[in-house]
């Protein structure tokens, strides 16, 4: 007979469960930006005015701030997975842990572009 241990399963779901909600949370804001964006741009459009060139660029999209976010959050997972549930489960940090590490590179390789451009 199987043995139904809610705390085992609450251990995995509960962080799984806050990462789709904050996913949820941010494409739902992200969508709400580009409506109001979307509302600007038809109003300037009616009204004959002249449009930014950056009004739908994201300003806040900053590879250095994700890396960083996703590299302490890989860092925090681990930490509370080696306590809640032993060293065999602490690897689950290792993901959003490289995938920040992955944002660091590329905000560094961006970087290093764009001062080669700004030399020639």
């Amino acid at each position: 007979m199987l043995n139904f241990n809610p705390i085992g399963i609450s251990t995995f779901a509960v962080p799984f469960i806050f990462v789709v909600l904050i996913i949820w949370i941010s494409a739902n804001e992200k969508h709400k930006r580009n409506q109001l964006k979307a509302e600007v741009y038809l109003k300037a459009l009616e009204k004959g005015q002249p449009l930014l060139p950056d009004l739908f660029t994201d300003k806040n999209e900053n590879p250095l701030n994700t890396g960083i976010i996703l590299t302490l959050v890989g860092i925090g997972i681990s930490i509370m997975m080696w306590f809640v549930a032993g060293e065999k489960f602490a690897t689950v940090g290792l993901i959003p842990f490289l995938i920040g590490i992955a944002f660091l590179l590329i905000h560094y390789i961006e970087k290093k572009k764009k001062n080669q451009q700004n030399v020639q």
